[in-house]
């Protein structure tokens, strides 16, 4: 998990009583970019290249939510 700038916590769980943001596209594409962003201005090679690492795996859970939800909507 990951606190960011602007006070998010990229996790599965949405507060207290709201939806699961596990398949929210939108969510993890965030998450993706606010990650990008703290590795463009770390200036520690290992925690730019970490930082980078996550993200891309939030690319593939931005991918993963699409697929589901659009998987849903055909079938």
């Amino acid at each position: 998990m990951m606190f960011t700038e602007r006070g998010c916590l990229c996790a599965v769980r949405g507060p207290m009583g709201a939806p699961s943001l596990k398949d929210n596209e939108v969510h993890w594409r965030q998450c993706a970019e606010e990650a990008r962003g703290a590795a463009g201005q770390s200036a520690d090679p290992i925690t730019k290249k970490t930082l980078l690492e996550i993200a891309a795996a939030y690319e593939q859970l931005a991918s993963l939510a699409a697929a589901k939800v659009a998987s849903k909507l055909s079938g």
